[in-house]
């Protein structure tokens, strides 16, 4: 979760003065991008561009970049980078505890599902200098920082993710998360990025299908092609495919027989 307020306004696609919105999604290497522009009550004009991925190259990982431009007028700019535990499907709630922590600019938390596992994940925010101070709740573990930003000014915010369960392979599956943003704490976004790249890159050229003449009919298979790929869990046996592919809520993450006849073919001969 990465929430901005300008002037004390909450940015919200639903509420906030939006202009200029953009979003898509590059199938080449599964990184979505998005942009908007925010215009405050006091007339202030500020730039977003967001891009962010699940790293094909690190399963645990997860990372996101956030540019915000300032174009006119001065704004008092906020920022919170929390992990939000407060989250249900379909209503209900599956979490029977929950422990969020903070350290610095990271921030953590754990919890354990009813049906007794457990889940471990770790945040932490880069932005050259700001200073990020506490501001968790009991659903949520959180940091947050402010500064004064003159027009013309450019910030990026870069957040790292990891997560891991008591389900994972891993026997010390309770560190993976905190080794993994130890390592990743260093790499810049275009090196992680470029990392996931020439992972997807390998996914492509033992799958991809050409069609010629048919531009949308393209786009259409490799539209498919691409939520196979990034749904399939090729390393653990244990792990199916489910209904929507985890895009949605509408089948409780249950996965049927009939479904998976119709995926084997493109597993097969991939």
């Amino acid at each position: 979760l990465l929430e901005f307020s300008l002037d004390g306004e909450r940015v919200d696609l639903l509420h906030s003065r939006i202009s200029n919105y953009h979003r898509y999604l590059d199938m080449k290497d599964g990184t979505l991008y998005r942009s908007f522009t925010v215009e405050t009550e006091n007339g202030a004009l500020v730039d977003f561009s967001f891009r962010r991925f699940a790293s094909m190259a690190q399963k645990h990982l997860f990372v996101q970049q956030a540019e915000v431009r300032v174009r006119e007028k001065p704004v008092q700019l906020k920022v919170r980078s929390a992990i939000d535990a407060d989250v249900t499907t379909n209503g209900r709630r599956h979490f029977t505890r929950i422990f969020p922590c903070v350290s610095k600019n990271r921030t953590q938390m754990e919890v354990t599902t009813d049906l007794g596992f457990e889940v471990s994940m770790q945040s932490e925010i880069q932005a050259d200098g700001w200073d990020w101070q506490e501001n968790s709740s009991p659903m949520a573990s959180a940091v947050c920082g402010e500064n004064l930003l003159q027009p013309g000014t450019v910030v990026t915010f870069t957040k790292k993710s990891a997560v891991a369960t008591s389900r994972d392979k891993e026997e010390d599956w309770q560190w993976c998360p905190g080794n993994v943003l130890d390592e990743a704490s260093n790499r810049s976004f275009e090196e992680l990025l470029e990392e996931n790249r020439t992972a997807w890159q390998k996914k492509w050229e033992n799958s991809d299908i050409q069609i010629e003449g048919d531009p949308e009919l393209q786009k259409g298979i490799r539209f498919s092609m691409y939520h196979l790929l990034r749904s399939n869990m090729e390393d653990d046996c244990r792990v199916q495919i489910c209904a929507k592919g985890f895009a949605g809520e509408a089948y409780y993450g249950r996965y049927f027989w009939d479904s998976e006849i119709y995926m084997l073919p493109f597993f097969l001969y991939t």
